[in-house]
């Protein structure tokens, strides 16, 4: 599984704005094209668009699962107009193993001439630890040699490890349940959770989270134990909680009242844990429509002023099984930023899943929040009408089936919240 939401896709997409040759491959062409050339065993496949990611005029990425007689593979393909991967890449990559110690290659397709690279994962040319972190015995080495369960040794024949997330080029997650032995020969488990990142990406979503904490009077993620800044691997306490699905905006005071315990979090005076998210630009989407093209991108001055969660969504909130209470989930993009973009993740998503007015979500959730960040509704709604932009951009980018119907949706209910609030 993927672990990422479950739209249904468009391939066509890219194809009607013109740009047909980044509409990735349908089913039928995929399980007739790259199907024989990485899987030559699943003769009679079951073929699904699981991810896509088109950018205009530059790549599309997209995710399928191959699936045959119980057995499924997730497969990615990747095409770059500037050529991105070339012949020599084609040897690098085909070099490859697998880290389970099993000596089977990875399996990859390149072809220079067309810009496309497809691969069958854990093979990712930009995640070496998704590969890395499947061998048993390297995990183990690290494990006893970090002291994470001092006088526990692993138990390797009784290792076992799920794919919970993963996103192309961009995260890979999985769940290990670890059987441990004592010196008297006691068994115990424990479970972690194992983050594939960029490597870059892995130093600085390392750093950020642990200054956060070190100033946060309690665990409201779950507390990280290790990183291997080479490969990018990150490994976390595994915690028992049922997260919320992605559309569940029920009880907002909930989620208000824990995004506001990061808001009060004391702020380290570092420049280097502020955030850096690049300038973003929604019009490559936006201008090969006509009922799209119109939009603009509000500019907002944002201030770093506070710790942020950064990606703040109803699946970020988990509720421990044991009672204890709620936890945040994905602390990737923690960082010291403007605190009313967190809030205007959860009122733009509230707005467009419920039809809610923009003055009823955002009061709603304020109830819980209480003031951990004073401002006025005019101050919030800005955000919350860039929130919904940008979430109209989403929608094409990520080729939803009806995606220019849904962005244009987003765009007029992004109107409304400017009329509500001029009134």
């Amino acid at each position: 599984m993927t672990g990422l939401l479950p739209h249904s896709r468009d391939s066509r997409i890219p194809a009607l704005a013109g740009e047909p040759e980044l509409a990735p491959p349908d089913a039928d062409e995929f399980r007739e094209r790259f199907v024989p050339l990485l899987l030559p065993e699943f003769e009679r496949s079951k073929v699904e668009l699981l991810y896509a990611r088109w950018k205009p005029g530059v790549s599309t990425t997209a995710c399928y699962r191959v699936s045959e007689a119980g057995s499924a593979e997730l497969v990615v393909w990747r095409r770059h107009l500037d050529g991105k991967w070339d012949a020599g890449d084609a040897d690098r990559l085909g070099k490859g193993r697998l880290g389970d110690g099993s000596g089977s290659e990875l399996r990859w397709h390149v072809d220079p001439a067309n810009g496309v690279l497809a691969h069958v994962f854990p093979a990712d040319p930009d995640l070496p630890g998704a590969v890395r972190v499947r061998d048993v015995g390297r995990f183990a080495r690290w494990f006893e040699s970090q002291g994470v369960a001092p006088g526990r040794r692993v138990r390797r024949k009784h290792f076992a490890s799920r794919l919970v997330r993963y996103r192309p080029s961009s995260r890979a997650v999985l769940r290990f349940d670890v059987r441990l032995m004592t010196a008297d020969g006691a068994k115990e488990r424990t479970s972690l959770g194992v983050r594939c990142l960029e490597p870059r990406r892995a130093t600085d979503v390392m750093r950020k989270p642990r200054a956060f904490g070190a100033n946060c009077s309690d665990d409201l993620f779950p507390p990280t134990i290790g990183v291997e800044e080479r490969t990018g691997v990150l490994y976390e306490r595994w915690l028992d909680v049922e997260p919320r699905v992605h559309d569940d905006y029920d009880a907002p005071e909930v989620a208000g009242a824990l995004l506001a315990r990061v808001h009060r979090t004391p702020v380290a005076v570092d420049p280097s844990l502020a955030r850096t998210a690049p300038r973003f630009d929604p019009s490559p989407w936006f201008a090969p429509f006509e009922r799209l093209r119109a939009a603009r991108w509000p500019e907002l001055a944002s201030a770093a002023r506070t710790w942020t969660h950064g990606d703040f969504h109803p699946d970020c909130v988990a509720t421990a099984r044991d009672g204890s209470g709620v936890r945040l989930l994905d602390a990737d993009s923690v960082a010291v930023g403007e605190p009313l973009e967190d809030v205007a993740d959860w009122v733009a998503g509230d707005v467009a899943a419920s039809g809610a007015s923009f003055e009823e979500s955002a009061r709603a959730f304020l109830e819980g929040y209480d003031g951990a960040v004073r401002f006025e509704l005019r101050e919030l709604a800005p955000f919350v009408v860039r929130a919904l932009v940008a979430r109209a951009a989403a929608a094409v980018r990520r080729l939803e089936v009806d995606a220019v119907e849904r962005a244009s949706r987003l765009l007029d209910r992004s109107a409304s919240v400017r009329e509500e609030v001029g009134r």
